[in-house]
């Protein structure tokens, strides 16, 4: 039974090498995005991951920073979860620039004035930084922990900030241009990191003495990052930017209100906040695993408002109407092809967290953690 989950992630590896297939022999004309909407669904989990991965940094800075003996266990994995999710993100921008070849010439020709300059170098550093904790960890060199951690949290902090300004300094885009962006992009990174590691954390014999500090870090970070969402709509409804309210109203009031209400809101929200209040009193690993989830659900939600609304919305009136193609329409809808990949994508950033978890969780020290899937 323990070897399920693995089986489970290796069909979900095949369907997604069949939606590249699908997706290579037809190129990005069988996706469904558009002259108006080039940020789909990609974009969406690319943004998404790498979020996840700097907010579970923050689960080792906690434990080997500051020192929080009741997060080490979980400390053990939340590098193992930071590097997957930041390469899944990273695999979901490359296979949506389309020239793949020309990724690395982001590290060479830099523009000063672009958040996405930097952020390649950023990435490097993270992930280098990210193999030297691993290793350390693995070692058992506690005495490298701490500097490590030190750094690691300014790093990945600033690789957060670039990418939340990827979205804030876009002056054409007033949905995304403000303040509250940036800082509702940093606040969801870490609720949805901490999440990710305490969903880990429910399912994995050994990690179960950080569950309460975990739960009672996400429903802190739930509590904020809903907040800030109230904030920017009752910034967004009071100010009367007619492009802003356009896309406001779409999250709110259209096709897609109910990815808001239900997974956003209730789920992520509502449901993730209550499963989490009684779960850091009983510490039921079930409760706090469902809870997880729900936040995780609700994280993704409010990534697809952010990225699909902000780019749904005419900049010229009538332009929609001036030309008459398939391709120029601000509507969108995922094609099988991105959702298989998706699957495929997550799929193997799963099996790569099970098999290095059971690398990392049992080092040849007397700090090990040993750990195996619950069946």
């Amino acid at each position: 039974m323990k070897s399920l989950p693995k089986l489970i992630l290796g069909l979900g590896v095949i369907l997604g090498l069949y939606g590249f297939w699908s997706f290579t022999s037809q190129g990005h004309t069988g996706l469904g995005y558009t002259s108006y909407v080039p940020w789909g669904l990609w974009v969406v989990f690319y943004t998404s991951l790498v979020g996840m991965s700097v907010g579970a940094f923050l689960v080792t800075f906690l434990a080997y920073g500051l020192g929080i003996s009741t997060m080490k266990p979980a400390a053990r994995v939340a590098p193992v979860i930071s590097l997957v999710s930041l390469f899944a993100g990273l695999l979901f921008i490359v296979l949506d620039l389309g020239h793949w070849e020309r990724v690395f010439n982001l590290l060479f020709s830099l523009n000063p004035r672009s958040p996405m300059a930097y952020l390649g170098w950023l990435y490097l550093l993270y992930t280098l930084l990210l193999l030297f904790l691993l290793g350390a960890l693995r070692g058992g060199k506690e005495d490298s922990l701490t500097r490590l951690a030190l750094a690691g949290l300014v790093i990945s902090f600033f690789v957060a900030l670039g990418e939340g300004s990827l979205f804030s300094v876009l002056r054409a885009r007033i949905y995304w241009n403000n303040g509250l962006t940036l800082l509702r992009y940093l606040a969801g990174a870490y609720m949805a990191g901490v999440a990710l590691t305490l969903l880990l954390a429910s399912s994995w014999k050994g990690l179960q003495d950080s569950l309460r500090p975990l739960s009672r870090l996400s429903l802190g970070l739930v509590l904020i990052s809903f907040f800030l969402e109230l904030i920017d709509l009752g910034v967004a409804f009071n100010s009367g930017n007619a492009h802003e309210l356009e896309a406001h109203r779409m999250v709110l009031f259209g096709s897609g209100a109910w990815l808001f209400w239900l997974i956003q809101l209730g789920l992520g929200v509502v449901l993730a906040a209550a499963l989490l209040w009684n779960g850091q009193k009983t510490g039921r690993t079930g409760t706090l695993g469902l809870a997880a989830s729900a936040v995780l659900l609700g994280y993704l939600a409010a990534k697809f408002n952010l990225v699909l609304p902000g780019q749904q919305t005419s900049l010229l009136p009538g332009l929609v109407e001036a030309f008459s193609h398939p391709k120029l329409v601000l509507s969108y809808a995922p094609t099988s092809a991105e959702v298989l990949v998706v699957i495929g994508l997550l799929s193997l950033a799963g099996l790569a967290t099970i098999y290095l978890t059971e690398i990392f969780t049992t080092p040849g020290s007397t700090s090990a953690v040993k750990g195996r899937v619950q069946a």
